[in-house]
């Protein structure tokens, strides 16, 4: 006997003693078929920031790369993010932010060389740079975010973060940052 009449013989022994479902993609009744709505997991959200990289010192013309950056707490000793990209280079970033509850937050910016941002489409910050802070009454939920970098050469950074009277001073978290399509 071959290795093939073995196995089909193997396999007609077991299907004898399931004949009332033995037909091909038939399910016991104790057992739901498959459904589109059982048959795929959710998928799990992205989070972070949608950033765009430019060659221009002023957000302009084709990005070099666009890709989701997970935070904005960002540091390039050598001034370049991806490749393609000088030392003098922008980059910006959308999406979303999910504000955890209302109130009044402290939004710290770090960055070499500017660092606008705009919560909401209130902007925060214009043309800044290291160490600067502001105060903003933000409500609970998503809210657009534009934050942008513009680096003259060597190194480059940016790094958000925030507090309130609740929230101690944290970075702006990845699981509160969604990018934009």
């Amino acid at each position: 006997m071959t290795r093939f009449s073995l196995n089909l013989a193997l396999m007609a022994s077991l299907v004898s003693g399931c004949s009332e479902h033995a037909s091909i993609g038939e399910f016991p009744p104790e057992m739901a078929a498959p459904t589109a709505t059982n048959t795929t997991p959710p998928a799990a959200p992205i989070h972070g920031l949608k950033g765009e990289y430019f060659a221009s010192l002023d957000w302009t013309g084709t990005p070099v790369a666009v890709r989701v950056d997970p935070l904005l707490n960002l540091t390039w000793a050598l001034g370049m993010p991806v490749l393609g990209l000088g030392e003098t280079f922008s980059a910006r970033w959308t999406g979303e932010v999910e504000v955890p509850f209302d109130d009044t937050y402290t939004i710290l910016a770090s960055c070499d060389d500017t660092c606008p941002l705009s919560i909401g489409g209130n902007v925060l910050f214009g043309e800044t740079g290291e160490g600067s802070s502001t105060t903003a009454t933000l409500t609970k939920g998503r809210h657009r975010i534009e934050a942008r970098l513009s680096n003259l050469a060597g190194t480059a950074s940016i790094s958000y973060a925030w507090s309130s009277p609740a929230l101690p001073k944290e970075i702006i978290a990845s699981v509160r940052l969604f990018p934009a399509p």
